[in-house]
């Protein structure tokens, strides 16, 4: 199951329109969620919003809570896409909640890197900071999600226009991305 929801970019749309009539459960919903995806990479955010509102009802009738953040951290991204902030903010926040509650170090990481971006965007430099040093203070963190997590220190840095401390957290991340070796391949939530 882990690795439905972890490969959900893969496969081509004629495969995964395939999926989506599938019986199985699981199967349809890593599908929906895998067209939402890239519908939202077409820039088709209608329709990548209905898809994952879809796989999010689904998963959550399966009482499956893992399933239900890594799809509100999907329908948050796509909200993002579609400007609408506030609602990507509480599919955030939402998904931050079951993370913790799962205690997924790497999941609960991705969720709050994608709450830590919309505090950024949305000026909150204090908040976005404070999201970031505590995914890095989280000790069985990913070497891809701790990297990650330097990225967006560089992305708080340059927004602050402290150049160096940027260029730094920089040169961490691609360190940090360099020794993930085949861990970098793998998905997201």
């Amino acid at each position: 199951r882990a690795a439905l929801w972890r490969g959900h970019t893969q496969g081509d749309e004629a495969s995964l329109q395939e999926a989506v009539a599938s019986e199985d459960p699981m199967t349809r919903l890593g599908a929906l969620s895998a067209l939402g995806v890239m519908q939202a990479q077409q820039g088709r955010v209608e329709q990548a919003l209905e898809l994952h509102r879809q796989a999010l009802a689904g998963v959550r009738q399966l009482a499956d809570t893992d399933g239900a953040a890594r799809m509100l951290n999907n329908l948050g991204a796509t909200f993002e896409r579609a400007g609408e902030l506030p609602e990507s903010m509480r599919c955030f926040h939402d998904a931050v909640a079951l993370a913790l509650s799962l205690g997924d170090p790497d999941l609960l990481a991705t969720s709050r890197l994608n709450l830590g971006e919309m505090m950024r965007r949305t000026g909150a430099l204090g908040s976005f900071r404070r999201i970031v040093s505590d995914v890095l203070a989280q000790p069985e963190l990913s070497r891809r999600h701790r990297a990650a997590a330097f990225h967006r220190r560089v992305d708080l840095e340059v927004a602050c226009g402290r150049t160096e401390e940027a260029i730094r957290w920089a040169e961490r991340a691609a360190s940090e991305w360099e020794g993930a070796g085949d861990d970098v391949n793998a998905s997201f939530a």
